[in-house]
């Protein structure tokens, strides 16, 4: 008896061992103000602006519905649209928190469309029009071709910004600031 009353013995004190083990250490972690902006950012250059919404500060949500904020962003889904988006990048290179305020310096890059807008249309492309439609046709072609050998060839021009974003420390955790 004395030999299976120490086996139990042993058993328990293993399994208390084991079970202590799992057990989550200081509860679940919050996602710091980097870790917001990133999905934030992820969200919006995914297109998934329900989701960029939901990570906005109260203040912003009252200030502007689901429904506003999704009018003022949302694209048709349209093949040109993601094209130009699957594009866009981002990388955060400092965050600086104060209390419950964080500021985040972020690098942005997305095609840079003043160029492609310049080199696809030209300076002045009225002065190249005429009163046939197929010569219109073939001049615009031309300058599309052009542009799209060269960048076939060089790449997408492309153009980072350094944007700055605002967090602020909500009773949930982290959330993008706009501004409102």
């Amino acid at each position: 008896m004395q030999g299976k009353n120490r086996k139990i013995l042993c058993f328990s004190f293993l399994l208390c061992i084991f079970l202590a083990s799992c057990a989550p250490s200081g509860g679940p972690r919050q996602a710091g103000p980097e870790d917001t902006l990133r999905g934030y950012l992820d969200a919006v250059l995914a297109g998934r602006f329900e989701d960029a919404y939901s990570c906005l500060s109260e203040k912003d949500r009252a200030a502007r519905s689901l429904a506003g904020y999704l009018a003022e962003r949302s694209d048709e889904g349209s093949f040109l649209a993601q094209f130009v988006a699957g594009r866009a990048s981002y990388s955060i290179r400092e965050v600086v928190v104060t209390d419950d305020r964080a500021r985040c310096e972020t690098d942005v890059t997305i095609p840079d469309f003043e160029k492609i807008h310049r080199e696809a249309v030209g300076e002045s492309v009225t002065g190249g029009f005429t009163e046939s439609n197929l010569g219109n046709l073939s001049l615009i072609r031309r300058r599309i071709g052009r542009v799209e050998t060269k960048y076939r060839r060089e790449g997408l021009p492309m153009k980072t910004v350094v944007e700055t974003f605002r967090l602020v420390r909500e009773k949930d955790g982290w959330r993008v600031w706009l501004g409102s």
